[in-house]
C-alpha cells in the first residue's frame, strides 16, 4: 500500500483514459489501458480507466445519410418539423460526412471533470496512445517541461503545433488550477452545440473545433488580463468551422462539408497574434510543449513510412524514423 501511495508533499498526478461501456473490453482500449497502467505504476502515478456511461447526448442536428428530421428539437426552437421541410428537398444536406454520430467523443472530458479536483496534474489521453518504450523512464513533469514549483504550473498543456500542423486533440494535460477548470468548463459547455463543426481530416466532428476554440478563448482571456486591454478574439474563426457549401473542382458538383484547413489557418493566425509564433509562445496559462524537444502527440501514420499503405502486409518494414515521447496510433492495428 505504501508503494502505491504518493506523499502529500509530492504532486498528485494521474493519467486518464476513457472508453465507453461497450468498447472498454475492445483490444484497442485494453491494450492502451494496460500500457498506461504500466507507465503510471513505474512512476508512482494514479491511473484512471473510466468506462462510465457517458451522458445522454443532447438533441443535435447530426449529419447522417438520413433526412434531418430532428433539427427543430436540436435548436430548441419554437417551431415544428414542418417549418424545416425545405431541408427535405436539399440533397446537399444528405452528402455531408461526419464522424461524430454519437456523444462518445465527449466521454473523456466529462470523466476529466469528475476526476480533476483530486489531482494537481491530470493527463487526458485517447486509448490508442502510449509512451514509446525507450522513453518509459522519463517522468511526465520532465516530458511536459513543467517547473518544480507547482504554483508556476499553467492550467492547460498541449502540443505546440508547427506551421501546417494541428493539435489533433488526442492528448491534453490539465492542472487542478483555476485556469485548468476554466478550460474544462468552457469546453464542456460546447458539448451542447446544436451541430457538428470542423474537425481533422476534413470531417465534421463533435469535439475537435470545440477544443481548439476553447484554447483560443483561454489564451485570449490571459492576453486581456496581462495587457490590460479589451479581449482580442471574438470567435472570428468559427465562421470557418461551420458546415459550408463548397465545390470540389471546377467541373464538380457542389457539396456540403467542413473546411478544416481554412479553420486551422485562422486558428494559427489568431494564436500567433495572441501569444506569438511556434516555439516562442508567450503564455503562462497554456503551456505549449515544443515537439522538437518532446513530442507528446506523435502520429506515426502520417510520419512513419512503415505505416503507409505500400508496406501493409510486408515483412520488410522500414525502421522507425523519428524519436517521440508519446505516440498516438490513431487506431493503427
Amino acid at each position: 500500500r505504501e508503494r502505491g501511495t504518493q506523499k502529500r508533499s509530492e504532486p498528485r498526478i494521474a493519467i486518464l483514459t476513457a472508453c465507453t461501456p461497450g468498447s472498454a473490453t475492445s483490444s484497442v482500449c485494453q491494450l492502451g489501458a494496460n500500457l498506461w497502467q504500466c507507465y503510471a505504476q513505474h512512476h508512482g502515478y494514479h491511473f484512471i480507466f473510466d468506462s462510465n456511461q457517458y451522458p445522454a447526448f443532447p438533441n443535435k442536428y447530426r449529419f447522417t445519410s438520413r433526412v434531418p428530421t430532428n433539427l427543430a428539437s436540436a435548436l430548441d426552437a419554437n417551431f415544428s418539423a414542418n417549418d424545416i421541410e425545405f431541408l427535405y428537398q436539399e440533397p446537399l444536406a444528405l452528402q455531408i460526412g461526419s464522424d461524430a454520430l454519437n456523444f462518445k467523443w465527449w466521454q473523456r472530458w466529462y470523466a476529466a471533470r469528475r476526476h480533476l479536483a483530486a489531482y494537481d496534474l491530470l493527463l487526458v489521453v485517447d486509448p490508442d496512445t502510449a509512451v514509446f518504450p525507450t522513453c518509459y523512464h522519463v517522468d511526465l513533469i520532465t516530458a511536459l517541461g513543467l517547473p518544480v514549483n507547482r504554483s508556476e504550473w499553467p492550467g492547460v498543456i498541449a502540443r505546440d503545433p508547427r506551421v501546417g500542423e494541428d493539435l489533433n486533440g488526442g492528448v491534453f494535460a490539465l492542472t487542478g488550477s483555476t485556469w485548468g477548470f476554466l478550460y474544462l468548463d468552457l469546453l464542456l459547455a460546447r458539448s451542447r452545440w446544436p451541430i457538428d463543426v470542423a474537425g481533422g481530416s476534413g470531417w465534421c466532428h463533435a469535439r475537435q473545433s470545440a477544443e481548439y476554440e476553447t484554447l483560443l478563448e483561454v489564451v485570449a482571456l490571459e492576453h486581456m488580463l496581462t495587457s490590460n486591454s479589451p479581449i482580442d478574439y471574438k470567435s472570428e474563426c468559427m465562421k470557418h468551422a461551420m458546415p459550408q457549401v463548397v465545390r470540389q473542382g471546377e467541373n464538380e458538383d457542389y457539396v456540403l462539408g467542413c473546411l478544416w484547413p481554412v479553420y486551422l489557418a485562422c486558428w494559427h493566425k489568431v494564436l500567433q497574434r495572441l501569444v506569438g509564433p511556434y516555439g516562442a509562445r508567450a503564455s503562462s496559462r497554456v503551456h505549449f510543449v515544443d515537439p522538437a524537444r518532446a513530442d507528446i502527440n506523435y502520429r506515426p501514420w502520417s510520419n512513419e513510412p512503415r505505416y503507409r499503405n505500400s508496406f501493409i502486409g510486408r515483412a520488410d518494414l522500414p525502421a522507425v524514423s523519428n524519436a517521440a515521447f508519446l505516440w498516438h496510433w490513431v487506431a493503427i492495428p
